[in-house]
């Protein structure tokens, strides 16, 4: 990780785990998997999932992504901290 990545995550984190799962998690990666696996079922003629079923799918992988996301981004920032200290 580099300071302005370092800088980046520390505005990030401030802003909370929440926002964090909801923008890059659902918004980011749910959403827009959802809106591609519907575009696939339509171009082939069949939807495989009802839109219930494959919408929520996509939403909660998209939480688990965010999620996992977070705490990569956290191990790489308290490594650049303990190695470089705080950003400034």
């Amino acid at each position: 990780m580099k300071e302005r990545h370092a800088l980046e995550w520390k505005k990030s984190r401030d802003a909370g785990l929440a926002k964090w799962i909801l923008k890059r998690g659902v918004v980011g990666f749910g959403l827009p998997t959802c809106c591609m696996y519907l575009l696939l079922g339509w171009l082939n003629g069949h939807f495989g999932q009802s839109l219930a079923t494959m919408g929520a799918t996509c939403l909660v992988l998209g939480g688990l992504f965010g999620l996992a996301t977070w705490h990569l981004q956290e191990w790489q920032y308290r490594r650049y901290v303990a190695k470089h200290g705080a950003p400034s």
